[in-house]
This record gives C-alpha cells, sequence and structure tokens, in this order.
C-alpha cells in the first residue's frame, strides 16, 4: 500500500500542523475520550496504531505504561515521532498496517489507534493483526471519522463519481442507521452502523 503519509513534504506538512499537542479536536475530544474508556494504561503494553508525528506518546507516558510501540507506515513520521519521544520505553516501528505486523503474538495489552483505521481500504489484514497480537483481555480502542466527514468521498462526488460507501446518510446530525463501508471489495470490507 503506498500512503501519502509515506510523502516527505506531506509528513512535513502534518508535523507542522499537529505539532507536538495534537490537532484541537483530537487533543480536546477524541484522546480524553478514549483515554478514559481504556482506563488504567499503568504497567500495560500498548501500541499506537497510526501515531503519526508522535504527539501522543509523551501523554502515554505520563500513564506509566510497561512500553509503547510506535507504529506508522510513514518513515518520516517516525523520524518526527523520535524528537518527542526520547524515554526508553518507546520503540518505532515503521510497518504498513496491511500487511503481518512486526509483533510477537499475545504480546500487547492496548492498541490505540486514532482516526488510522478509516484511511485503511483492506481492513481485514489490521483486524486479524489485532486479534492476533492483543493478550487475552486486551483491549482495542479507536476512532474513526464520522461518515459524512469523508472528504475523499466528498470530493468522488463533486467529481461526479458516484461511491457506495455510504448508504442512508443524510447529514452529519441525521438520526438513524447508517452503513460505512471500509474497504472496496466484498472479500476486505468491514461495515460498521452508526445509529
Amino acid at each position: 500500500m503506498k500512503s501519502s503519509y509515506q510523502n516527505k513534504k506531506f509528513a512535513e506538512y502534518w508535523e507542522k500542523r499537529v505539532g507536538k499537542s495534537g490537532e484541537v479536536y483530537k487533543r480536546m475530544v477524541l484522546d480524553p475520550i478514549m483515554f478514559d474508556t481504556v482506563g488504567i494504561f499503568s504497567d500495560k503494553k500498548i501500541l499506537e496504531l497510526g501515531c503519526g508525528n508522535g504527539y501522543l506518546a509523551p501523554k502515554l507516558i505520563e500513564q506509566d505504561p510497561k512500553s509503547i510501540i510506535l507504529m506508522d507506515i510513514s518513515r518520516y513520521n517516525l523520524e518526527f515521532a523520535k524528537e518527542k519521544c526520547t524515554d526508553s520505553r518507546i520503540t518505532f516501528l515503521e510497518q504498513d498496517a496491511t500487511k503481518k505486523w512486526q509483533v510477537n503474538n499475545n504480546s500487547i495489552d492496548v492498541i490505540y489507534s486514532n482516526m488510522m483505521l478509516n484511511e485503511v481500504e483492506n481492513i481485514k489484514t489490521p483486524i486479524e493483526e489485532v486479534f492476533r497480537v492483543l493478550r487475552k483481555g486486551g483491549v482495542l480502542i479507536f476512532s474513526v471519522i464520522h461518515p459524512s466527514c469523508a472528504l475523499f468521498i466528498f470530493a468522488q462526488g463533486k467529481a461526479g463519481v458516484e461511491s457506495n460507501n455510504i448508504e442512508g446518510l443524510g447529514n452529519y446530525f441525521r438520526r438513524g442507521v447508517v452503513k460505512y463501508t471500509m474497504g472496496f471489495d466484498s472479500k476486505n470490507n468491514f461495515s460498521f452502523f452508526s445509529f
């Protein structure tokens, strides 16, 4: 898989945009909710799936985990992460999430992924790898973009290209069932429903 994050200029843009504290919606909304949902990070082995520029790692270290693996497809993102994260409990893994991960079976307590899985076309492999590397009783906590905010799909519509990824969505505040399909072939897709 080729990702725009593997482009050095894009990674530099992302670093400038996100900085040391993270984007405001992650810092103020998503990260606190996800941290509260997981609860205790202390003495846990954590894998951050799609760590980006590593802004979150110092906040995770404050929780006193046993270890953290910062995993990202982009070596440029990981270079920025290394500048922010010097704690010896942190390791860095350049890894395409859609390929078998270089992580041992049953070795991770918490997999934390913030706004990354919505960018992966083949969701099947990352989900299988999550189940392979998580210990019994381990936790996967992730967020994905609201279907009404899928910029790629919006752009396709503006260009006159029909997309079947979102079915039943009227607008951001609409109540009801929405089917959002991640992945673009019938063998490798994952659907979730929003109410």
